[in-house]
């Protein structure tokens, strides 16, 4: 039997082995990671009904597959078991900010701060909603309360120089934007800042 021969053989038993296990095979790489999270809370809340964290964990990973429903669902089940459980009440904030359900968000991220006061992205998203709704005061203290607790984040900064240039008071807005470049160690972060700076007539 020549070499060629052998060849042609070994290709066509891979080939066979390959389609015989492609099934398994696809089953096991199309599951996503957020699937395993959820099949793996499922697992644990089964095993243990008043496993709060396995509710939120669940709920975080329906709501990255834009699974509203069943991730407030399991938040509310959190919450139940937990009722001061702040990172439940931020992740309901999310998904209903999300939603654009500002006052249903602005309601989750207070209750946030009640349970932990220094819950940085609570502040910082609150900001957002005040933004939306046009409440630049509200959004001004929460984003500058947020830079306070992590000064290093520019998402902060962003929020509170967008309320200040609504509210006209571009040298504040300025001064704001010039924190990212002081704070801030993104590249484009930086980037932002400077081209946010420019527009407003400032230099940099």
């Amino acid at each position: 039997m020549n070499k060629r021969l052998i060849t042609v053989i070994l290709v066509m038993m891979a080939c066979f082995l390959l389609y015989s296990v492609s099934p398994v095979w696809a089953a096991e790489t199309t599951a996503s990671p957020q699937d395993k999270i959820i099949a793996e809370c499922t697992a644990a809340i089964d095993a243990n009904p008043n496993d709060y964290f396995s509710y939120l964990h669940r709920g975080q990973a329906y709501r990255k597959k834009n699974l509203f429903d069943e991730a407030l669902a399991d938040c509310n089940k959190a919450i139940e078991i937990k009722p001061d459980y702040a990172a439940a009440y931020f992740e309901r904030g999310w998904i209903n900010q999300v939603r654009k359900n500002w006052d249903s968000a602005i309601d989750n991220y207070t209750q946030t701060m009640k349970f932990d006061s220094g819950y940085y992205w609570a502040y910082n998203n609150r900001a957002v909603c005040y933004n939306q709704k046009e409440q630049y005061d509200l959004a001004i203290s929460d984003a500058a309360r947020a830079i306070e607790l992590y000064p290093k984040r520019a998402n902060s900064y962003f929020h509170l120089g967008y309320a200040y240039t609504q509210k006209h008071q571009y040298e504040d807005a300025i001064s704001t934007y010039r924190g990212v470049i002081d704070n801030c160690s993104d590249s484009r972060d930086i980037e932002k800042a400077k081209d946010r700076i420019r527009a407003l007539g400032g230099s940099v």
